[in-house]
């Protein structure tokens, strides 16, 4: 009983400031799922032969939005990226895995039942190069500045749930950055990480 007690209090704490501001300001927070494709020399296995070219992987996208003037909106996005080699190397593999934080301004074209808008956005994003062999395994990673451009729709199916989906081209800056391994030589990748991803979620207006 005190350990539901102290749940409902801890709820009530974090859910009460944010409800006490969407009375002034138009707010939401919205998870998702995404489809992602590579592009560019991060798919061209010519590029970095063997050593982290990718296949197509699964991304994952929560967040929060909130109007600060008209239709235009400011966020908070984290993504989580994963991609696997093309084509299995030698006897290791290399799994590439991106965990980006993103600072976003959105515009919407009205806000109504159905709305689209366009998204452009930049953060940060942690890129970490999994290796994979027959003896070991081991992950290096590292920062690295990303940028975003997307657009989407939505459509609210109740006063305050929403259902949408996007189309957003992702670029992680990783050129010629170090990734060093205790065990296995350093890796310098030659190009950066771009991604096609297409998505669709559920959103929920606080106001």
């Amino acid at each position: 009983m005190q350990k539901l007690i102290l749940f409902l209090f801890i709820l009530n704490t974090i859910l009460l400031p944010i409800e006490c501001f969407s009375q002034f300001n138009k707010m939401c927070l919205y998870g998702g799922g995404a489809y992602q494709i590579p592009f560019g020399d991060f798919a061209d296995e010519d590029v970095y032969a063997g050593k982290g070219n990718a296949n197509k992987g699964a991304g994952v996208h929560a967040g929060g939005k909130l109007r600060f003037y008209g239709n235009y909106f400011i966020g908070i996005e984290g993504v989580y990226n994963k991609f696997g080699p093309r084509d299995k190397t030698a006897n290791y593999d290399i799994f590439i895995s991106t965990l980006s934080v993103t600072a976003s301004v959105d515009r919407y074209f009205g806000l109504d039942n159905f709305r689209p808008y366009v998204t452009m956005g930049a953060g940060l994003s942690r890129v970490s190069f999994d290796l994979q062999t027959d003896f070991f395994e081991e992950t290096s990673s590292g920062w690295c500045a990303s940028f975003n451009l997307a657009g989407g729709c939505e459509m609210m199916i109740t006063d305050h749930a929403a259902l949408f989906g996007f189309i957003k081209w992702i670029d992680i800056f990783t050129r010629n950055k170090e990734f060093v391994y205790n065990k296995f030589q350093t890796i310098t990748p030659q190009f950066n990480i771009n991604i096609l991803g297409f998505g669709a979620g559920y959103k929920y207006w606080l106001h």
